[in-house]
C-alpha cells in the first residue's frame, strides 16, 4: 500500500463516520421533546400558595378556596404579562405543593391528643 491508498482510505473512513454520526443524531430523539415535564400555570401556583397562607396568617378572615383561586388567576395573569418566560421549575412547584398541603396543618398537633377521664 502506498500513500495514495492511505489517503483514499482515510477519506472513505471519514465519510462513513460522518454518515453514521448524522444517522445516529436523526434516530436519537431529544429528551426534552420525548416527555416534557408539565409545569403548573402561574394561577395554579399562586392559588396553591394563597390557600395555606390565608389559613395560617389570617384564619379569622375565612378566605375560601374559590376566593384564593380568583386571586391566583388575577395575579397569575399579571405575572404572565410582566414575566412571560417565568419558569419556576419542578423543584419550586414541589415546594409550593408541599406548602399547600402542610401549611393549613402547621399549628395542629401531629398526633391526636387523648384526654384521660378524671376520677370523680
Amino acid at each position: 500500500m502506498n500513500a495514495d491508498d492511505f489517503s483514499g482510505l482515510a477519506a472513505e473512513a471519514q465519510a462513513v463516520e460522518s454518515a453514521a454520526a448524522s444517522d445516529g443524531a436523526a434516530e436519537k430523539p431529544k429528551r426534552e421533546t420525548e416527555s416534557p415535564t408539565p409545569t403548573p400555570s402561574s394561577a395554579q401556583l399562586l392559588t396553591a400558595l394563597l390557600v395555606p397562607t390565608f389559613r395560617v396568617l389570617a384564619p379569622a378572615w375565612e378566605v375560601t378556596e374559590p376566593e384564593c383561586a380568583l386571586l391566583g388567576e388575577s395575579y397569575g395573569a399579571v405575572l404572565d404579562k410582566y414575566f412571560p418566560d417565568l419558569d419556576i421549575g419542578v423543584e419550586f412547584a414541589a415546594l409550593l405543593a408541599t406548602l399547600a398541603v402542610f401549611g393549613p396543618r402547621w399549628g395542629k398537633p401531629r398526633a391526636a391528643v387523648h384526654h384521660r377521664a378524671t376520677p370523680g
